[in-house]
């Protein structure tokens, strides 16, 4: 069916956050601005742009088992997969990676952080990478295998994978401009105008530990922080608020939190979800919720866990629009897509 398939996709792709390395507690967002002024969001360098104007720059990128992807340059002249991931405050390769591109060895040891999670991982350059005209002399990328750890059985059975997953560091540099149905990312200097569209909504972006976050609603609902994960299939909204709406249970999966509880993760329909103005009506949602008790068990404790109160914006909200990130400014816009301005 339809919905399993994106349901176990989901689970495979919240494997950070559901089965490995610990959960982050909560800290207080804070402008793009101040945290990179304060140094101390991203655990790899931000990127240097070249002095020489290569901006702006429009990359065609496409959906790789519904990541999104562009292609770059690297040692060797190979043209190889890279990954969008703006869920980390790194960038990051896997061991492979390392051993095919001949990079060094990895040392070190930095504080990583993806999603909620906090995890360690060492660190090495790679030389030299090109987006088109855009040469970026070093990239410097923690060894962490991403792929692995969002979706074991795609990471074993793909040679095409991505090579590199792009992170905070280099995002924030730019711009940035995504457009998954006419697939293409556009690369611009952090002053550079917002895109014009129908519709366009513009909203103010904090960074979380080095994740974009905005305000979210649903009707009949106060307003909530949501981390923006273009590598999450599906949006995840806080338990009390599907409770306090009354949300109908249509399908659930057992998994085990990075607290050691275990949970189900539930599925249901949303009757609509907002970011200011813009919104998607009966969108596909998950929520964390305590196990059933089996027969013969007591009921299991009913104290909410800091996860349950957690929410991500996924790519079945983010791909209805053109979406543009600007870190500098501390903001969002969304700009309905075609198919959505028709509706």
């Amino acid at each position: 069916m339809r919905w399993q398939k994106l349901f176990g996709f989901c689970l495979l792709t919240l494997g950070m956050l559901l089965f490995c390395g610990g959960w982050a507690p909560e800290r207080e967002a804070s402008s793009a601005k101040q945290v990179e002024k304060a140094g101390a969001v991203w655990a790899t360098k931000p990127i240097t742009l070249p002095s020489k104007g290569h901006l702006p720059l429009q990359l065609p990128c496409h959906k790789w088992y519904g990541l999104l992807v562009v292609q770059a340059e690297f040692p060797g002249h190979q043209l190889l997969n890279c990954g969008l991931d703006t869920a980390m405050n790194a960038c990051a390769v896997p061991p492979l990676t390392v051993l095919r591109l001949k990079l060094p060895n990895p040392s070190g040891d930095v504080h990583v952080q993806r999603l909620w999670q906090e995890l360690h991982a060492p660190t090495t350059e790679i030389p030299s990478v090109s987006f088109g005209t855009l040469q970026i002399a070093p990239l410097q990328v923690v060894q962490l295998d991403v792929l692995q750890m969002l979706s074991p059985e795609i990471a074993l059975s793909s040679a095409d994978a991505p090579v590199c997953w792009l992170g905070g560091p280099f995002l924030s540099a730019f711009q940035v401009t995504i457009n998954a149905e006419q697939e293409f990312l556009k690369l611009e200097l952090p002053n550079a105008p917002l895109p014009k569209g129908r519709g366009a909504v513009v909203v103010p972006m904090k960074l979380r530990n080095g994740c974009p976050e905005v305000m979210v609603s649903l009707p009949k609902s106060p307003p909530f922080p949501a981390l923006v994960d273009l590598t999450a299939p599906i949006s995840i909204i806080p338990t009390k608020v599907a409770e306090t709406l009354k949300l109908q249970p249509l399908e659930s999966l057992l998994c085990v939190g990075t607290d050691g509880k275990p949970y189900r993760l539930t599925r249901a329909i949303a009757p609509r979800l907002s970011v200011g103005k813009a919104g998607v009506d009966k969108l596909d949602v998950s929520f964390l919720q305590p196990p059933l008790a089996l027969p013969g068990q007591t009921k299991p404790e009913t104290a909410s866990s800091p996860l349950e109160s957690e929410a991500v914006l996924g790519r079945n909200f983010l791909d209805r629009y053109q979406l543009t990130l600007n870190y500098a400014r501390g903001q969002i816009e969304l700009i309905p897509l075609p198919h959505e301005q028709a509706k």
